[in-house]
């Protein structure tokens, strides 16, 4: 096996030792003391040296894990992966690629900030390490040093796209613009008020103040979606990497999460109702090995969002967004948001568009992600001469081009096909 030279290696901070010992303290005293009223009757008929004597025993016993385990976790940098070790009796040795890494992310939370230690999480597909604690200006040299490993294991990917300055400021949400925000996002409101007022039926049948319960087990949501979401999301901004981009947010525990930008499979352009006046968005990504959407900016200026796009992919997926190419009349028929349907293929991207009332929404993709396309028809639609157009990309995202011309519908089809075919040619020969 050659040696590969190290670039990085260390412990953890000296602070873990003592996050282990109480972890192992509690435990321990959760597992001597689940009968706690007989221990207690047993406790005042001992002698006090012996209480004394074994409280110390314990603390030594749970002291002396915490540091053996803190002396056995270190970790190690190599110019070709990251090497994690940890375990006393159970020893693992957990070896991450760089070039397989797909996100770093670093999380401080508030008692973290304090005494200057944080968390950084290291994840591959399937897989995640997290280095608890590292100090801050550990924690951020050694992700300086897998970033700049991961950009350069990227290649020449995306040389056509014009792509920032590194460590360039994209974007950032005031929080007063943040929090006006959430309360004009009438879906959530709505969601909100949809949870409150059935947590109010128990007592209005009832008449009983005790069937107001019903509502303490849906309050932690509630908060959540509404209050909750300012601390969570304040401070948000968006920074230009070498490869990727950086998140930074949080007012209590604050997060910094990377995103490559060869990961991104299709961007969510959202604006609620009652975001139409200030022209305000919101921009989510689709990433792989993720269930749902992660958001690039809760709130931004649709300016600042089609900025976004076309420094990920360039100027081409930003007039994709920008067409407008509306579902036939006749479409009325069939759906009351034949109006805003859109669909449209430029060379290299796609995008469609949809919404109703209460929000609208912009998907657009790179064509080289497509991995399928459908072609749908209802009977209600075979009377009208309408089709659906259904694309699955890689990942896991699913556009529909909903409600086009049979006709126009099997185009786009093709032409999502070919435009696939033509994008995997070109990585497989870049």
């Amino acid at each position: 096996m050659s040696e590969e030279p190290v670039l990085l290696q260390g412990r953890l901070h000296p602070f873990t030792p003592w996050r282990r010992t109480w972890a192992a303290a509690t435990g321990a005293a959760t597992l001597l003391f689940r009968d706690s009223g007989a221990w207690i009757d047993k406790a005042v008929k001992l002698p006090l040296w012996s209480l004394v004597l074994a409280t110390a025993v314990v603390t030594l016993l749970a002291a002396g894990y915490g540091f053996t385990s803190w002396r056995r976790a270190t970790w190690c940098l190599t110019s070709r992966a990251l090497d994690v070790h940890a375990g006393i009796l159970f020893r693992s040795h957990r070896q991450f690629e760089l070039s397989h890494i797909q996100e770093v992310d670093v999380h401080r939370p508030l008692i973290g900030r304090l005494i200057g230690v944080c968390t950084l999480r290291v994840s591959v597909a399937g897989s995640s390490a997290h280095l608890a604690y590292l100090g801050a200006e550990q924690a951020q040299t050694l992700r300086t040093e897998i970033r700049r490993h991961m950009a350069a294991s990227a290649g020449p990917q995306g040389r056509h796209t014009a792509r920032p300055a590194a460590d360039a400021e994209l974007l950032s949400v005031p929080g007063r613009m943040l929090g006006l925000a959430i309360l004009l996002d009438a879906h959530t409101m709505t969601r909100v008020l949809r949870v409150v007022a059935l947590g109010f039926i128990p007592y209005l049948v009832l008449g009983e103040p005790l069937a107001l319960l019903s509502l303490a087990g849906s309050l932690g949501w509630v908060w959540r979606m509404t209050a909750g979401r300012w601390p969570a999301l304040f401070g948000w901004t968006v920074t230009a990497l070498q490869g990727g981009y950086r998140i930074d947010h949080g007012m209590f525990e604050r997060r910094h999460t990377t995103l490559r930008h060869e990961r991104i499979q299709a961007v969510l352009i959202t604006q609620p109702v009652l975001w139409r006046r200030r022209d305000w968005v919101s921009v989510s990504v689709a990433l792989p090995g993720r269930s749902g959407l992660t958001t690039l900016a809760p709130v931004a200026t649709r300016h600042q969002a089609e900025d976004l796009v076309e420094r990920l992919w360039g100027t081409t997926a930003l007039e994709a967004v920008q067409t407008r190419a509306p579902a036939p009349q006749r479409a009325r028929w069939v759906t009351v948001r034949s109006r805003v349907l859109s669909a449209a293929v430029l060379p290299g991207y796609a995008a469609v568009r949809r919404g109703l009332f209460l929000r609208s929404v912009v998907y657009v993709w790179p064509t080289a992600k497509v991995q399928q396309v459908a072609v749908e028809q209802g009977p209600w639609q075979r009377r009208w001469g309408l089709a659906t157009v259904d694309i699955a990309l890689a990942g896991g995202p699913h556009p529909v081009a909903r409600h086009r011309d049979v006709g126009e519908a099997a185009r786009l089809a093709e032409a999502l096909r070919a435009e696939s075919r033509c994008g995997s040619i070109a990585v497989a020969r870049g």
